[in-house]
């Protein structure tokens, strides 16, 4: 016998009656679902459904196994788009439901006219979580506004769902590039092969495309700074003062970059995106190889560790190593989703 259908409406979270919401307070981040999958099934009778299935990661699972109902209450919010249409909420679902759930059509406002081979169907999932103050003076209950998790990475099925407008990925990568796809972080440069090393004009071009996500357009004015560029993201990204030139008005924009040169370039970015954070590096971890790091790079890649966005491995973080396409944007889609969700 198939699972029963879990109706959307149905497994809505209930805001009680008089309930009202109050600004929250100052929280840690909550982790998002991974490995996001999805399948169409269809019921004894014919009809179709899709089943999401995810990963939920141990801290998210702490923290549902010990909050009760009179503390507040975690769950899942999922989104779904069909084909070139918008995103477009399809409700909460309690925790308590599990990693495991389905979706009809008629939930998604679609009917029963679900084709994989006429459509692609994308499905994405965050965690929402929220807490009660004490009650009011009229006793309703307050709960202050839910946190969320960043997005999962986006599940597709139907005729795109393996047809990436990016090629030559490493399998470990695609998650975070399809959530760079999505944010719009793969540009025409670079979505050939994701595995090639990147350059410091496609590195330009894609920091261009997270500040303009995050902050607005960017203007540049003189094009002829450099003698051998006049690509309008170079001008904007050194106008800004997220890059520099290499010396004799030049900027070299196919020379390779480094794991050091990115990390300054993308600390400096961020600072400009987003200048109230915290830039200390308090804390930062001390790395075998640190002695290798140019004296100028030191506290860029000192931040960017401290705060996830590069990682080192074996308490090495081979400051002269390669970048490629993939690495560079993951780190890009970090930021974003550190700075957006925060």
């Amino acid at each position: 016998m198939m699972k029963k259908i879990i109706s959307m409406a149905i497994c809505l979270i209930v805001v009680m009656t008089g309930m009202v919401y109050a600004e929250s307070g100052t929280a840690a981040a909550i982790e998002a679902p991974k490995d996001l999958t999805v399948e169409l099934i269809h019921s004894d009778e014919g009809y179709p459904y899709f089943r999401l299935k995810m990963q939920v990661p141990a801290t998210v699972q702490v923290l549902g196994d010990n909050i009760t109902e009179d503390e507040g209450a975690l769950f899942y919010e999922v989104e779904y788009k069909v084909g070139n249409e918008d995103w477009r909420p399809a409700g909460a679902i309690e925790y308590a439901i599990g990693p495991v759930f389905e979706m009809t059509p008629e939930d998604m406002g679609i009917g029963e006219n679900v084709d994989i081979k006429a459509n692609v169907y994308q499905f994405r999932v965050k965690f929402g979580y929220y807490t009660f103050e004490e009650a009011d003076e009229y006793g309703n209950r307050i709960a202050k506004e839910p946190i969320f998790s960043p997005f999962s990475n986006i599940a597709s099925i139907g005729i795109a769902a393996y047809q990436k407008t990016y090629e030559g990925a490493s399998t470990w990568a695609i998650p975070e590039l399809d959530k760079a796809e999505e944010y719009g972080f793969i540009t025409e440069k670079i979505k050939d092969n994701m595995s090639q090393p990147i350059t410091r004009e496609e590195l330009c071009e894609v920091i261009m495309k997270l500040y303009e996500k995050m902050v607005g357009h960017a203007e540049y004015s003189d094009p002829s700074t450099f003698s051998d560029t006049k690509n309008p993201e170079i001008y904007k990204a050194y106008g800004l003062g997220i890059v520099k030139g290499v010396g004799n008005d030049k900027f070299a924009p196919n020379d390779l970059t480094n794991r050091e040169q990115v990390a300054a370039m993308l600390y400096r970015a961020a600072k400009v995106i987003k200048p109230e954070a915290d830039f200390s590096i308090d804390g930062a971890e001390k790395f075998k190889d640190d002695n290798l790091i140019s004296s100028w790079a030191i506290e860029a890649v000192k931040f960017m560790n401290k705060n996830g966005l590069i990682k080192g491995s074996d308490g090495y973080v081979n400051p002269k190593g390669t970048t490629t396409r993939e690495q560079a944007v993951l780190i890009i889609v970090r930021i974003y989703e550190k700075y957006t969700y925060k």
